[in-house]
């Protein structure tokens, strides 16, 4: 179809095809008037572009055939050039959706499914983590208040890592890679249990949690190069908000459960499974996920940007002796990167919300000090653990319903509605911990959980499609 498409067209408002005869008009996105010539010109040299990411997809307005859809791609890939198809209508994101993605990509739907068991095995963890420190320091905040300061201090740490690591090499084989360490780590875990040591749980959880927080933006900054527009893009993060929020409904029941009927030690072996699983699901995705190679080969003109890496690069230059360019040669890339994610914020016009959307955590570690204390029964484990459980069921309940809700409301197309979706769900979550504030029962504690994570998962899913909206892939990952 691409290749037939007549070069004659004019813009003005609206598209007509003059060679060969398209039946119905074509409405031009608001996007496109402001660059209507770059838009012909996509046209023109369709035929020579081999780029995957696809700029819009258009259809006719009297006509659903598919035959109608005219694809127009081009070479770059910058995410402030994405026209999605829903300028033309707006297209209101519901199950249909969701389900078209899953039967029409098939490496997000293996993504997906490893998604999926890697974080029913998080929860896993999380329960279990929880309920081992309370039988191991019965009752004791300061406690739990370290074990999440191990979960939240390599955040801080390592995320950054994660991020240059997903800009430099293929994301896919990255996430393999972690997936079989984790598997491998997770199984410390028991000997924390087995000798009945806090301290090494601390040190598993820290050591666990950091290459969690390695795994993070890249499992996040692989998704949009599954895309082919914003439509399917905007899909795609709300199922995986929803998957999560699956798992933590379930996993947290299920997690409950398991620790009270088999102990807590059978939740960190379902946590090692899951991540082989994920790992496995991961080798069945095709493609080469370098954003790196894919400028090079795209842009095979420009100087690489990774050349200290290459023999003969600037490593070489200033480090003769080749064992200290192998240890130099990281930590200069490294650097490297930074300094443009430095630049990059300094120059883009959305850093305070970057900023913002980081200090969602400032609360992550309070909800959990609460929960367990209103879970906590003395003298009975089982009942503890089933009552954590409930509680991580009630939160998932709410970020299962959040993302859903609010997709009826949004539009990836109007980053006002997106940023309109955050604001408002910040008054829910508000609502959320006032009434946590003033709970008197199990049930009602349960109930504004719920409501928190209904703000919160709002929050967080639309925040995440803003920076995936507007930063380039290049740079995603940082």
């Amino acid at each position: 179809q691409n290749d037939n498409i007549g070069t004659n067209a004019r813009v003005e408002g609206k598209m007509e095809i003059i060679s060969p005869p398209v039946p119905g008009n074509y409405d031009i996105p608001q996007g496109l008037k402001n660059s209507q010539n770059n838009y012909v010109s996509a046209i023109r040299n369709n035929g020579n572009t081999s780029s995957s990411r696809s700029i819009g997809s258009f259809r006719s307005a009297n006509d659903d055939d598919d035959n109608c859809s005219i694809s127009v791609k081009s070479h770059k890939s910058d995410a402030n050039s994405r026209i999605s198809s829903s300028s033309l209508t707006r297209k209101r994101h519901g199950f249909h959706d969701f389900m078209s993605l899953l039967r029409k990509n098939r490496n997000y739907r293996i993504y997906l499914a490893s998604h999926l068991c890697q974080h029913a095995g998080d929860w896993f963890v999380h329960v279990a983590s929880l309920i081992a420190i309370e039988q191991l320091s019965p009752d004791s905040g300061t406690a739990i208040s370290i074990l999440i300061a191990t979960r939240m201090i390599p955040m801080i740490l390592f995320t950054s890592l994660g991020g240059a690591l997903a800009d430099i090499f293929d994301k896919r084989k990255l996430m393999i890679a972690l997936d079989a360490w984790n598997s491998f780590v997770a199984l410390f875990y028991l000997l924390a249990l087995r000798y009945k040591s806090v301290s090494f749980l601390y040190v598993v959880s820290f050591i666990r949690n950091s290459f969690v927080a390695i795994y993070e933006p890249i499992t996040r900054s692989i998704v949009p190069l599954f895309m082919e527009n914003d439509d399917d893009l905007k899909s795609a993060v709300t199922m995986n908000g929803m998957a999560w929020a699956l798992t933590l409904t379930f996993g947290g029941t299920l997690a409950g459960w398991t620790a009270a009927r088999l102990g807590a030690a059978s939740c960190f072996l379902v946590d090692s499974g899951s991540y082989i699983v994920s790992a496995m699901a991961m080798c069945m995705v095709k493609g080469n996920y370098c954003v790196r190679e894919q400028d090079r080969a795209t842009y095979s003109g420009e100087k690489s940007s990774d050349s200290g890496f290459k023999r003969g690069g600037r490593c070489e230059t200033l480090f003769r002796n080749r064992r200290l360019c192998m240890i130099f040669t990281p930590v200069l890339s490294f650097g490297k990167l930074s300094m443009e994610l430095f630049g990059y914020l300094v120059s883009c016009k959305f850093t305070m919300l970057v900023f913002m959307k980081a200090t969602g955590n400032i609360t992550r570690g309070s909800a959990d000090v609460i929960n367990v204390h209103y879970a906590h029964i003395d003298g009975d484990v089982a009942a503890t653990s089933s009552r954590v459980g409930i509680i991580y069921s009630s939160v998932g309940t709410g970020c299962l319903l959040g993302p859903f809700v609010a997709n009826y409301f949004t539009n990836i197309d109007r980053v006002a509605s997106l940023q309109g979706a955050c604001i408002i769900a910040m008054g829910i979550n508000a609502f959320g911990w006032i009434g946590i504030s003033s709970a008197s029962s199990f049930p009602s504690l349960c109930l504004f959980n719920s409501v928190r994570s209904f703000g919160g998962s709002i929050i967080w899913i639309n925040s995440t499609l803003l920076l995936q909206k507007l930063v380039p892939s290049k740079i995603l990952g940082r």
